[in-house]
């Protein structure tokens, strides 16, 4: 299923942007095996410690989905950082694993370079990108939403 933004979404989005000067705050969730996700701070509703191998994660008495950016890692379950992630609604929240604390930025949208995207073979990435000389990928959560299903 593709997912598709409505235009009042877009020019939404649109004026967001231009309203504060091209400037976007970011969190970098870092993964293994792929380049680190940008997510807009706006999105990230929370960051807690979680065990490594969490399927599901109670945030604020709601049952969330997680993805693991773990990689092949779970060897021994340890603790690791939780990035409670909003969606459309409430049922669509999921959590997303990560080996450490998001890393927070204020960049400009014209810093970021989309680059090729030749096959990457990241099932979640929307775009890849470049930024400041360092690769990392935009990531299509919607899709993550709807492959992880209501918990």
């Amino acid at each position: 299923m593709v997912s598709t933004r409505s235009e009042s979404d877009v020019s939404q989005t649109i004026n967001l942007l231009t309203t504060t000067t091209g400037l976007i705050d970011i969190h970098i969730v870092h993964a293994v095996d792929e380049p680190a996700w940008l997510v807009p701070q706006s999105l990230v509703l929370d960051v807690l410690a979680a065990p490594s191998d969490s399927e599901t994660l109670t945030w604020n008495g709601q049952q969330l989905p997680v993805l693991s950016l773990l990689g092949q890692q779970k060897a021994g379950v340890h603790t690791v950082r939780a990035v409670v992630i909003e969606s459309e609604s409430d049922q669509q929240r999921f959590a997303l694993l990560s080996q450490q604390e998001p890393d927070s930025q204020r960049v400009r949208i014209s810093g970021l370079h989309d680059e090729d995207q030749a096959d990457h073979g990241f099932k979640y990435c929307f775009q890849l990108v470049r930024l400041e000389g360092d690769h990392y990928q935009i990531p299509d959560l919607d899709k993550v939403s709807q492959s992880l299903g209501a918990v």
